[in-house]
């Protein structure tokens, strides 16, 4: 908007002084070479300083509008030239399609990841944790994906030791795309009981640490997301 009003203004500050040139220096211009006309010969008039000075006046004129005439054919010629999306709204139509079809298939793909992973969860869990339990941390699952959201604890029968749930915070983290911190510190959040004399850090390095457990590790195949516990 201030490179426009600039170019205004410039336009119209050489306007104005190509007017003032024509209309005030021009004309006295002229009555010196009509007076010098009376007392010089004719081939010494037009090479005269008035005369020269004049010749000169016009070229700068001459060039003056001829450049913003030249400048506006430009402008006038981007301008038509710029792209109008009623022209292309086939194209439009077709992106606008293929963008559709892309975020309904992520959508579907992230809502089969959970129900990957809320069945993966009854499956490892239901001989440890109470139905309420259950649902509670399938619950945590997806608030987690929600910021500032209330992660609501989970208790289970103590049969499973710290392993077995950093192996199952991992194989979910794996699927939904969680960093090791992310997977520590939700499992600190839920399993506040079992977790409570190990810090999250600790748990991030050792989520995939080797020893007794109920609960493996579960290596997702290549850009897949679906588990082997039926294995």
């Amino acid at each position: 908007m201030i490179k426009k009003l600039k170019e205004n203004f410039l336009i119209l500050l050489i306007s104005n002084l190509v007017t003032v040139a024509l209309v005030v220096i021009a004309p006295t211009i002229l009555g010196a070479i009509t007076n010098l006309s009376h007392t010089s010969q004719t081939e010494k008039v037009f090479f005269s300083l008035p005369m020269i000075f004049y010749y000169f006046l016009c070229v700068i004129c001459v060039c003056t509008v001829f450049s913003i005439f030249k400048s506006q054919a430009i402008r006038d010629f981007v301008i038509n030239n710029s792209i109008n999306p009623g022209i292309n709204s086939h194209e439009t139509d077709k992106v606008t399609i293929m963008r559709e079809r892309y975020i309904a298939k992520q959508q579907s793909r992230k809502s089969a990841i959970f129900d990957a992973v809320s069945e993966y969860t009854y499956a490892v869990f239901s001989p440890y944790m109470t139905d309420d339990n259950l649902e509670i941390l399938n619950q945590n699952i997806k608030l987690y994906e929600v910021p500032d959201s209330c992660i609501i604890p989970v208790y289970t029968n103590g049969k499973l030791n710290t392993l077995d749930i950093r192996h199952y915070a991992w194989n979910i983290g794996e699927r939904l795309g969680w960093s090791g911190q992310k997977r520590a510190t939700f499992i600190k959040q839920c399993f506040l009981q079992e977790l409570q004399d190990v810090e999250i850090e600790s748990m991030r390095r050792t989520l995939r640490q080797r020893g007794k457990c109920v609960i493996g590790i579960d290596v997702p195949d290549n850009n897949d997301y679906k588990f082997h516990y039926h294995n």
